[in-house]
């Protein structure tokens, strides 16, 4: 059924306001019970469930099959469209279960940790609990109903780790504590899912269905593609640093790449059904694609490259001081975790477009860029493979924010003059926490943390307060309706051509 412009812009906008409202409760809760975890249980415990999620995330990237994206893009959805979909992932997800089990062996040797292979076999159960939920999770989305998925993912992570996971922790259980509370997580939300958006179980195999698994496949691929950047830096520190760097190494770019995505993820899940709705209005998804770049630019950019100014401040305030060796890998991290998620929309729109194998071709080749830099570079050491972390975002960035424009017909400078007032915040605020930090006192880490945080906030809110009548005029232009998402301290009058 089609969607006025008016319907589905307010459905858009309500479903941002509860992404974030949601985030911000899930991003409380898990960033308390991280830093708990993370003194409690050190490096070693961390780098044996990175080395095992490495080997997860990719394989649950073949358990899905690209099909939850395309039950949201098709535009007319049948129960038997459902079925197809729900069978072939859970058939996918219980053979990834077994050939996981079977294989635990060799993934300890490979990444040079023993006693994992027991590690990997409990984690092969993410397979089947995911995938039990996943087609919900993609019919709530198409539907834009982010409320539901936001509860369900507070819920389930408050439970699996305040309940689970850190009782376990305190009592000694170390590596198996985070087992635990990730196995609990992932079943509860795909109940809780389910609950919501009971479809149809009945299985169903039928080859005229075909053609949504042919799309799936597409975007699967680029997905893994983008997998393989995210994750072979975590493979390469594995493989030849061992467990307790990969730790160190995986918690740095954990701390600065989960707040980030828990601020873009579910703005991504509402992108693509929102821009499927006017895939065929090249000219509309420019400018959506043109402000939501300079959003995600305002929103990452100021605290990720201040957190960069103060790398020991950040990491030892947190964490403690067994975390040193992290310091400096978190410097270069940080840089780069903002360019990850300006590359991340691209995506959403080629997919929106129908054109996921665009996507697929630009990942794939900054993929083998990417293994070969990182292979080099771990050799030397695991801080030069860092900094090539971020060299690899930035041509991945320049590359499918590219092929991303071509296909909507939008020029760079477009990109260019909503990403401004993003850039200028983060040299403000850059700026502000430097000369904090070299005017405070002498006092513990944790203070100084709490110190800079205070400043930094109180003085890019004021800036943003009293500079809002031209801050967000560049990106409100080009989608006005979002400036009824902002705050109402910001929602000022925006002089900008209104678009419809």
């Amino acid at each position: 059924m089609p969607h006025s412009t008016e319907g589905l812009a307010k459905r858009t906008r309500r479903a941002v306001q509860w992404h974030y409202a949601g985030n911000a409760t899930r991003m409380a809760i898990n960033f308390g019970v991280s830093v708990l975890l993370t003194r409690l249980l050190g490096p070693a415990p961390y780098g044996q469930v990175a080395s095992a999620m490495v080997v997860c995330s990719f394989a649950n990237l073949l358990a899905n099959a690209g099909l939850p994206s395309a039950l949201i893009q098709k535009q007319e959805l049948s129960a038997e469209d459902i079925r197809f979909c729900n069978t072939v992932q859970l058939c996918i997800a219980t053979c990834l279960t077994a050939l996981l089990t079977l294989s635990a062996p060799f993934w300890e040797q490979f990444f040079h940790a023993p006693g994992t292979a027991h590690v990997f076999r409990a984690l092969s159960l993410v397979f089947m609990f995911q995938a039990a939920g996943t087609t919900s999770t993609a019919l709530l989305n198409r539907s834009l109903r982010t409320q539901v998925i936001q509860a369900c993912a507070v819920a389930s992570y408050a439970v699996a780790y305040l309940l689970v996971g850190v009782p376990m922790a305190f009592a000694g259980f170390g590596v198996w504590s985070l087992v635990a509370a990730q196995l609990v997580q992932v079943l509860l939300n795909s109940i809780l899912v389910y609950l919501n958006v009971r479809h149809p179980l009945l299985p169903m195999i039928d080859r005229k269905h075909m053609e949504m698994f042919g799309f799936g496949n597409r975007v699967m691929f680029a997905n893994i593609s983008s997998w393989s950047i995210s994750n072979l830096d975590n493979t390469v520190v594995g493989r030849v640093a061992g467990p307790v760097m990969l730790g160190l190494y995986s918690r740095a770019f954990t701390l600065a790449s989960v707040p980030a995505e828990s601020a873009t993820s579910g703005m991504l899940q509402i992108l693509l059904p929102a821009l499927s709705r006017v895939q065929r209005d090249k000219e509309k998804i420019a400018r959506y694609y043109a402000a939501l770049f300079g959003v995600v630019c305002m929103v990452l950019c100021p605290i990720f490259l201040a957190a960069a100014v103060v790398p020991d401040v950040v990491v030892l305030g947190l964490f403690g001081e067994k975390w040193t060796g992290a310091v400096q890998l978190f410097r270069p991290l940080a840089i780069a975790i903002p360019l990850n998620g300006l590359l991340a929309i691209a995506g959403p729109v080629l997919t929106a477009r129908g054109k996921p194998g665009i996507e697929l071709r630009g990942q794939a080749t900054t993929a083998v860029l990417a293994g070969a830099v990182y292979w080099m570079a771990v050799h030397r050491s695991v801080l030069a493979l860092s900094w090539s972390v971020l060299a690899v975002y930035v041509v991945r960035t320049l590359v499918l924010s590219g092929l991303a424009l071509r296909e909507v017909g939008g020029k760079w400078t477009d990109l260019l003059s909503t990403a401004a007032p993003g850039l200028i915040l983060s040299v403000f605020t850059m700026v502000v926490v430097g000369v904090s930090r070299m005017l405070l006192p002498s006092m513990s880490y944790v203070m100084q943390l709490l110190m800079v945080i205070a400043i930094g906030a109180t003085s890019l809110l004021s800036f943003c307060f009293l500079t809002s009548g031209w801050l967000f005029r560049p990106i409100i232009a080009k989608a006005p309706q979002l400036e009824n998402v902002l705050p109402w301290p910001f929602r000022r009058s925006v002089p900008c051509e209104q678009v419809s």
